[in-house]
């Protein structure tokens, strides 16, 4: 579907595959044109397998439904993918797979991002990561360990378009 839905707004999608411990992963890259991207915005699409830290004991082996972890970051990406169509700056869409499964069966987290990173031809200049942005109070935080200059960028666009309701200038989040 995301290929699909990208394609349709004139962007040229690849897939990158490989093997995680016997899990076919799957990440999708789009860009606009084969020039090193500008800028990298990137989600995950994937969703817990198991809803291993559920308080009810009988959906702690039923899959996480995703609506705002995975799904809405992906639909951003995706509205993004149809709003940038018609431009000419050098950005990739990557949604990551195998971002959410640590601690599953084995698994690792951000098994896909790694896998990205590990594989680029060369270093990135920006990234910009979207994640658990669906909520209905939504508050969207500093991260700590981001680039402070592009931050206060994204901080200081969302003040111009007046989402300081949105966009809280602190920080509140650590890798």
């Amino acid at each position: 579907y995301i290929r699909q839905y990208l394609e349709s707004s004139q962007w040229q999608v690849r897939f990158q595959e490989f093997d995680h411990q016997g899990v076919l992963v799957r990440n999708v890259i789009a860009s606009k044109n084969e020039f090193w991207p500008e800028v990298i915005i990137g989600t995950h699409y994937d969703t817990r397998a198991k809803s291993d830290r559920d308080e009810n004991p009988a959906s702690l082996n039923t899959p996480v439904t995703g609506a705002n972890d995975g799904a809405s970051g992906t639909a951003v990406l995706l509205e993004l993918g149809r709003i940038l169509q018609e431009s000419n700056r050098n950005i990739w869409l990557v949604f990551f797979d195998a971002e959410d499964q640590g601690n599953i069966d084995g698994l690792d987290w951000s098994v896909g991002a790694r896998y990205f990173v590990n594989h680029l031809d060369s270093p990135l200049n920006s990234v910009i990561i979207i994640d658990m942005v669906g909520d209905a109070n939504l508050e969207i935080y500093k991260e700590t360990n981001s680039d402070q200059y592009l931050c206060g960028q994204i901080w200081s666009t969302a003040s111009f378009l007046d989402l300081d309701d949105y966009f809280i200038e602190q920080e509140k989040y650590t890798l």
